[in-house]
Order: C-alpha cells, then sequence, then structure tokens
C-alpha cells in the first residue's frame, strides 16, 4: 500500500505509526480493543420457589466499560438466558425436578466473567388436597369440621377453611390442625364451607369436598330480668331491671318496655337498663314490666311492677320556646339546635322538658330538661324543619316554637 503512494504521503503515515507504537507499543486497532473481563458474579441464591419458576439473584458485577450482561445457565438441560438485571425468574419448569444454575457476565467487548457458585433447586409440589370434610359437632352458634390430612414434601402445610352463608359472602380461618371449631354462627342458618392446603413456599392444592351445614333453631328465651320502679311525679315513672343473659349470645341482649301489656311510647333511655318513662296520666295505676330478647326473638318477661302517678290539677303548658336557631353544623345530617327557655305557671324552669321534632318526628334521642340546646340527628341530604315543644311535669304540651329549616347537603331527591 504505502509502495504505490508518492513519497511525501508514504512518509506522513510512516511518521503516525512510529508516534502510535511509541505511545502505545501495539497498532491502533489493538490499541483500542478491551482485552478485561467483568468481574465474577457472587452470591447466586433463589428468593422464591414456586412448582413451574425459580426466582434467581445474584451480586453484580463489574467492568472497566461500565455495564455488563449477565447469562443465566441451566445446567441440564443446557439453556441459556439473557437479562440486565442482576434477577431472573426462569419459567415453564416442571414441577418436583431438580435444576442446577450458575450466572457469568459478558462485556460489550465479549469478555466473559468466571462463572458464578452454581445453585441447584428443586422445584415445589402443591399439598394434596384434604378429603372427607365433616361435621363432628354443630350447635346453635358453632360447627366443629375436622379432614383427612393433606401430603406435601416440605413436610408441613397450612389449613384455610372458607365459609359462607346468605350473610357473608365469604369469610377465612386457617389452622395447621385438621380440625376447627367455627364460632359465631347464628342460630336456624345454612352454612357452606371448604378446606384446602398451602404449603411454605405458597403452592395451594385443590379444595375439598364442600360440607353445608345448617344450625339448629334457637328456642330456649333468655333469662328474665328483675324489675324495680319508681314515681317520679305526676306522669313520669322511672323503671331499672337487672340484665339477663342468653346462652348462644354474650353480648348485652336488646329491651322492651309495656305498659299494660302495650309497648310504651316516649321511653327516656337513662342507661342500658334504665328508663323513665313520660306522658302518663295523673293520679293512675299502671303495671309496668320488661322483656329481653335474642336474636331469634326469644323473649322472656320480667316480674310486673305496679305504681300510681302523682296527682295534678295543673292544666296550663308552659310557653311556646322561641328564638329556635341553628348553633353549630358538625356534618352529615348532625347538628346542634338552640332556643330561648319556656316558663310555665307551676314548674320552675329546670323542669321543663323539650322535645325535639323533625320534619313532624320527635326525635329518638332522649328528652333533656332546662335545656337551651341540644343535639339532632337529621337527614344529611335532605330538608329538615325543625320545632321544640316544652313539657311541664304533668305532661302539659306546649305549642311548637317558630320553624327552624335546614339542609346540611341539598334537597331531598
Amino acid at each position: 500500500m504505502i509502495r504505490n503512494m508518492p513519497y511525501w504521503r508514504a512518509a506522513r503515515v510512516a511518521v503516525i505509526l512510529v508516534v502510535l507504537v511509541s505511545l502505545f507499543g501495539t497498532t491502533p486497532a489493538l490499541a483500542a480493543r478491551d482485552r478485561t473481563p467483568p468481574t465474577q458474579p457472587t452470591n447466586l441464591q433463589t428468593p422464591a420457589v414456586t412448582t413451574t419458576s425459580v426466582t434467581l439473584a445474584w451480586n453484580s458485577s463489574t467492568d472497566d466499560s461500565g455495564n455488563v450482561t449477565y447469562r443465566v445457565h441451566m445446567v441440564s438441560p443446557s439453556r441459556e438466558m439473557s437479562t440486565s438485571q442482576t434477577s431472573f425468574t426462569w419459567t415453564s419448569l416442571s414441577s418436583g425436578a431438580t435444576y442446577s444454575f450458575y450466572v457469568y457476565a459478558v462485556d460489550k467487548a465479549g469478555n466473559r466473567s468466571a462463572n458464578s457458585n452454581t445453585l441447584t433447586v428443586s422445584t415445589d409440589t402443591a399439598p394434596t388436597a384434604p378429603t372427607n370434610l365433616h361435621a363432628t359437632a354443630v350447635a346453635h352458634t358453632t360447627a366443629t369440621l375436622a379432614w383427612n390430612p393433606s401430603t406435601d414434601n416440605s413436610g408441613s402445610v397450612t389449613y384455610r377453611i372458607q365459609m359462607s352463608s346468605i350473610y357473608n359472602n365469604s369469610m377465612a380461618m386457617e389452622t395447621s390442625q385438621t380440625s376447627l371449631t367455627w364460632t359465631s354462627l347464628s342460630p336456624n342458618t345454612t352454612y357452606s364451607f371448604y378446606v384446602y392446603a398451602f404449603d411454605q413456599s405458597g403452592n395451594r392444592s385443590a379444595n375439598s369436598n364442600t360440607l353445608t351445614v345448617t344450625t339448629p333453631a334457637d328456642t330456649t328465651p333468655p333469662t328474665s330480668p328483675e324489675l324495680s320502679g319508681s314515681v317520679l311525679g305526676p306522669s313520669q315513672v322511672s323503671l331499672t331491671w337487672t340484665a339477663a343473659t342468653d346462652e348462644n349470645q354474650w353480648w348485652s341482649l336488646p329491651y322492651q318496655v309495656f305498659v299494660n301489656g302495650s309497648p310504651a311510647t316516649h321511653v327516656n333511655w337513662d342507661g342500658e337498663r334504665t328508663v323513665h318513662l313520660r306522658h302518663l296520666t295523673p293520679a293512675t295505676t299502671y303495671v309496668f314490666t320488661v322483656q329481653a330478647y335474642d336474636t331469634s326473638n326469644n323473649r322472656s318477661t320480667s316480674n310486673p311492677v305496679t305504681l300510681t302517678t302523682e296527682a295534678s290539677s295543673d292544666t296550663v303548658p308552659p310557653a311556646a320556646p322561641t328564638n329556635l336557631h341553628l348553633v353549630s353544623d358538625n356534618g352529615g345530617g348532625e347538628f346542634y339546635v338552640g332556643w330561648t327557655q319556656s316558663t310555665d305557671d307551676v314548674d320552675p324552669q329546670h323542669l321543663i322538658e323539650y322535645e325535639i321534632y323533625i320534619n313532624g318526628v320527635m326525635s329518638a334521642l332522649p328528652v333533656s330538661a332546662g335545656v337551651d340546646q341540644d343535639f339532632v340527628y337529621a337527614q344529611p341530604e335532605c330538608v329538615n324543619t325543625v320545632v321544640v315543644k316544652a313539657v311541664d311535669r304533668t305532661g302539659n304540651t306546649s305549642a311548637p316554637s317558630n320553624e327552624l329549616t335546614h339542609f346540611p347537603w341539598g334537597w331531598c331527591p
């Protein structure tokens, strides 16, 4: 090539080659080539194994070129995959098989690192399905279940029991045993159960057979409360009773108050088992009872208590409350209303009670006496018209206050 060049051009090329050789000790092509391999990837491990996949991870290699590609090698059958990450999931493996892997790094020039450690991994198999799910005992609120165990190559499994009913789409409990008592069921209700097993790697078995269980009806009433009472004035009495208990209900039972055999109206709840009844007729004898009832509406009745209200000649109601106004809006249909208290010709202000009506219906909250404001539950997305009435000790009721119209969020649809 140089022989065919003009003398002056050949001389220039020769000078350049001499300079390059003096600088690099070789030709330009050889001087630019990367001959340094990456460092060895280390600590090849497996964070997760399933029946058909193995996830591998390793410590990264370094290289003077800045980055590398990793080759993940399966030893037998011999296969290889590439990734630029320091982890890789090998899928489509056979369940219950054993595989060996190692990793090496390759830089841009094709230099190959030493192999990492070789890792041998066995894919897990799912547990066998539990069988023969059956009930060994069924009561009003419990069902004891048992089943034949699953087997798994890991040596241990956890069972998950799924329950469904008309009240619950699905609930689950877990145990390492082959039996379980499901509590807090309802009497006279049908439930469906099935069981499956899963191992430490999360492999799940098939479901067991589905078992349907119906709890027996509860026909036993609670114990009877013990009732006592006292007269509070011409139109009110106070009633208190002991707690009733029920074999199938551990939480507090509800109660209903009766006057002369009929459900009581104007019941003011002072506590869980204490009330005072309002708007009774002066100088009148009443027979009071209380019933306790369970979730199956089995009822027990207390002893009767006979009380006679005080006599009164007062027939004049209190003056109507005035200046009904909004005190505060707590949102969601909860707000406070206030008013100017009423006066009465017989009773002092602190004994005058105030009934709050929302859209014509008296508030279900307890009635308070001697107050100039109170809390209200109303319809949060509807207009609410509120009035207040005053009631004296004889039960005389005033005319309504001025109307307060309040709509927290908007008008009724």
